[in-house]
Order: C-alpha cells, then sequence, then structure tokens
C-alpha cells in the first residue's frame, strides 16, 4: 500500500481518474501492473489536506525501490 501526502497547497486531491491519468506514466515506468484508489479520494469526498491512498501490484517485487516510488507519487 502506498501513501501519496496531502497536498502542500492546502487543496483537495483531484479526482480518482485524474489521478490515475497523471499517475500512469509512473505506473509504465515502475512496472506497476494494477494501481487502486481508496479512501476518501475514491469516494469523491477528500477535503483540503486530505492524503490520497494507493495500492499497487507490480509485475516483479520492488524491493527497496518501493521508497523511491512512493516518493515520486507524492510530487
Amino acid at each position: 500500500m502506498l501513501n501519496a501526502a496531502p497536498s502542500a497547497t492546502g487543496m483537495a486531491p483531484p479526482p480518482a481518474p485524474e489521478i490515475a491519468r497523471r499517475l500512469a506514466p509512473l505506473c509504465r515506468r515502475h512496472g506497476i501492473e494494477r494501481l487502486e484508489v481508496f479512501g476518501s479520494a475514491a469516494r469523491g469526498d477528500a477535503q483540503a489536506g486530505s492524503d490520497v491512498d494507493l495500492i499497487a501490484s507490480f509485475r516483479e517485487h520492488p524491493g527497496l525501490q518501493i521508497v523511491a516510488i512512493e516518493e515520486s507519487m507524492a510530487e
């Protein structure tokens, strides 16, 4: 499970389809086969400062690379 940090702008996260669009290149680059959004962002009731909860399924176990992937998603 990955957790993208709350927005530094104080704005609510974008809707789930926009999150998927933005993260698609990162998923391809890191071998993520499936990325699911859950929690308030998935329900559409995220507020300013809400984080984005994600579950990722990888083609191969990423090992410690998972830390760099999580940091990339937080940007």
